[in-house]
């Protein structure tokens, strides 16, 4: 009785029938005589890692017919003495997902072995059997498989990325191509609408060019118009300025003839000052003729005193050299000699005298030809 009871958990909880050596499929394991049979299984969901989706228990229900089975998974609340039952689902997917989260591992022989085979396992252990058994425990086998298929999907999908990169160069010039074949519609369609635009434009550029005279002419003439005034104005400016201009021509046509006779006057003094320029010229040349001789004398005077003088002096010397010598002789002749000298020196004085009253009268001269 445990292998049957063992079997209905298998069974119960969605085995399969080959995995407990009573049938090769589910419908054999039906009660001879009868179209249906049913397994119920109820789990505790209390403690820690329950389900929060169900209460108290967790009742599985497992209905099998001769053509195919159906699942219920129900919720049961202990109230007291009674208990209240409620379906929360009827998927064998939800089934697969409550046996993920309590770990029950169906397909697991460590988990599930059937009387048949742990004694076959007992009979003959093997280091082989014994890999095989703990590879399919702990799912390495299936990883390896995954591992397998996953290589296989990853060079077929390396192959597929390639041609799909390929291609989608090939759609992506293509798109390049199609774009620059709809810019150039759309530069064809912008270009019709700016040409229609510009013949639009074109039949009013004639009103336009028209507006546009007609403005210039409006403004011409108003410049004209204000150009005429400004003239108006300052011909009555200018002939207010004309009148008097003619007024000062005849106060200025005035002062002319009075210069004129001014003029007259002037250029007859200048005729007279021409003349005592002259004559002061004259004057000046006496002048200076006069001064240089006087300057002549001057120096000959000059001449005559020094040999006085060297005649003094040679005759004091003789006078104290020797006794032979008349003293009064040299005394004479030295009372003439000084005499002489005296008589020169007057006469340069009076010379001296002359020249600075020439000089002066010269520079009297200059200065009155320099005014002229």
């Amino acid at each position: 009785g445990k292998s049957a009871l063992f079997a209905a958990l298998n069974i119960g909880l969605g085995g399969r029938g080959s995995q407990n050596e009573r049938g090769n499929a589910v419908k054999q394991y039906i009660k001879d005589g009868q179209n249906r049979a049913k397994i119920r299984i109820v789990l505790t969901n209390r403690g820690f890692g329950r389900h929060p989706d169900y209460d108290d228990a967790i009742a599985v229900e497992r209905i099998i017919n001769l053509t195919s089975s159906t699942y219920q998974l129900k919720s049961i609340t202990y109230e007291r003495e009674r208990s209240r039952e409620e379906v929360i689902s009827h998927k064998k997917t939800d089934l697969d997902k409550l046996l993920t989260r309590f770990s029950i591992q169906l397909d697991n022989p460590i988990f599930w072995m059937s009387q048949n085979r742990c004694r076959e396992f007992l009979q003959d252990l093997k280091p082989e059997k014994l890999y095989n058994m703990f590879m399919s425990a702990t799912g390495l086998d299936f990883s390896r498989q995954c591992y397998s298929e996953s290589e296989t999907y990853s060079a077929e999908s390396e192959k597929l990325m390639l041609s799909v990169r390929q291609a989608c160069r090939d759609k992506i010039k293509e798109i390049e191509k199609l774009r620059e074949d709809r810019k150039r519609v759309q530069n064809i369609e912008q270009n019709k609408q700016d040409l229609a635009d510009l013949k639009s434009i074109l039949r009013w550029l004639p009103i336009r060019d028209c507006h546009k005279d007609l403005r210039k002419h409006d403004e011409l003439l108003t410049k004209a118009v204000e150009v005429y005034m400004k003239l108006k104005e300052g011909f009555t400016v200018k002939e207010k300025m004309k009148a008097d201009c003619l007024q000062k021509f005849e106060q200025i046509q005035e002062n002319k003839n009075r210069l004129n006779e001014k003029l007259k006057n002037l250029q007859i003094e200048l005729k007279n000052l021409g003349k005592e320029k002259k004559n002061r010229r004259d004057e000046m040349l006496d002048i200076e003729q006069q001064l240089s001789v006087l300057e002549r004398n001057h120096r000959i005077l000059d001449a005559e005193i020094s040999s006085m003088e060297q005649q003094v002096k040679e005759i004091e010397a003789k006078k104290n050299q020797g006794t032979h010598y008349n003293i009064a002789e040299a005394e004479a002749e030295l009372f003439e000699l000084e005499n002489r000298c005296t008589a020169m020196k007057e006469k340069q004085f009076l010379a001296e005298k002359k020249r600075k009253c020439f000089e002066t009268e010269l520079a009297d001269a200059i200065k009155a030809e320099r005014s002229l």
